[in-house]
């Protein structure tokens, strides 16, 4: 048998083939026979890196009733996980980047919070952070009674006697005063509006009298109220009252409003001394301590557990005299504070 030609072809530089081609007149079959590489394959992955805490969470300030946020960032192969916890202890749900506290207690204070850092590499813990609580600064309020209302309002600061508590008069203000809107003539029905809440049970509040054309045949009464809830036909809570006369049958009293019209109690009165315009009056109400003062003087002092809560505010009371002398006696400003916390 003859021998068969053989070409060899180089494709692409990577394959060699031999082929013997059979010619006229050959006998037997063409063979073939082929040899190749295989392409190159993707380099393997990298191992995933484990995480770091790039920004660790910082120490926080704040105030009673106010929460706190802590935040964190890290880096490291996707995803990672985190856990925040509370003195060491995991809290349920807190597994952001970034955690926020519910309302801080005093007793919150001094709390540590970390953060837990994972993925499949492993994991990192953060520097720990501290949570200082601090007492809220004790509520106030002061006006001057600039606006023209009735009943007194200044942005829905106030409650009024009878737009709320429906059996009592409303308070009103003109520029610079707060006066009362009673008839005269209906018996205990006090001009009365009250700050809304909450307040603090121990609290005090003071005021500038304005008083002209005094009547000693009227009963004209400048007060101010603390721990005073004012709610449809019930007013709760302690009245100061200051005669507005400056001689003659004066008194400063110390009453407690049980909750319906006319339902009150003397719980302390005494003689004097005289209530002039521009006197300063002022009230605090210190656990069951409630003091009366004129002109930074005490004037009378008793003890009363009955209510805690409530806030402080005005009220003005008229009896025998008409409509038209509401205005001759009132408050030129006033101002309330919380004594503690």
């Amino acid at each position: 048998m003859r021998a068969m030609p053989r070409f060899r072809l180089l494709i692409n530089g990577l394959m060699a083939v031999t082929i013997a081609v059979c010619l006229s007149g050959c006998a037997g079959t063409a063979s073939t026979s082929a040899s190749h590489n295989p392409p190159p394959s993707d380099p393997p992955p990298a191992p995933a890196t484990a995480p770091a805490i790039t920004t660790h969470p910082e120490s926080v300030a704040a105030t009673v009733g106010a929460s706190a946020t802590f935040t964190t960032a890290a880096s490291g192969t996707a995803p990672l996980t985190y856990q925040w916890k509370k003195n060491g202890n995991s809290i349920s749900g807190a597994t952001s980047s970034s955690y926020t506290t519910p309302a801080a207690a005093l007793a919150d204070s001094g709390t540590s919070f970390t953060v837990v850092v994972s993925n499949s590499a492993g994991s990192a813990t953060s520097n720990p952070a501290i949570l200082t609580v601090n007492a809220a600064a004790p509520r106030s309020y002061s006006t001057k009674f600039l606006n023209t209302e009735n009943p007194i309002s200044e942005g829905g600061n106030w409650i009024n006697g009878g737009g709320t508590g429906l059996d009592w008069a409303n308070v009103r203000t003109t520029s610079g005063l707060a006066y009362g809107t009673q008839s005269g003539s209906a018996g205990f029905d006090d001009s009365t509006a009250v700050l809304k809440g909450p307040w603090n049970s121990d609290q005090m509040a003071q005021g500038i009298v304005h008083s002209v054309n005094q009547n000693g045949n009227i009963s004209e009464e400048v007060e101010l109220r603390l721990r005073t809830t004012i709610t449809a036909h019930s007013i709760t809570g302690y009245e100061f009252n200051f005669r507005a006369l400056a001689t003659g049958n004066t008194y400063v009293q110390i009453v407690r409003w049980n909750g319906t019209l006319g339902s009150f109690s003397l719980l302390a009165e005494t003689v004097g001394p005289g209530i002039h315009d521009g006197d300063v009056i002022k009230a605090t109400a210190v656990g069951n301590t409630l003091t009366a003062f004129v002109n930074g003087v005490q004037l009378v002092q008793t003890t009363d557990g009955s209510f805690m809560n409530g806030g402080p505010g005005i009220g003005f009371f008229n009896q025998f005299g008409a409509p038209e002398v509401d205005a001759d006696y009132g408050l030129e400003n006033f101002f309330a504070s919380e004594l503690s916390n």
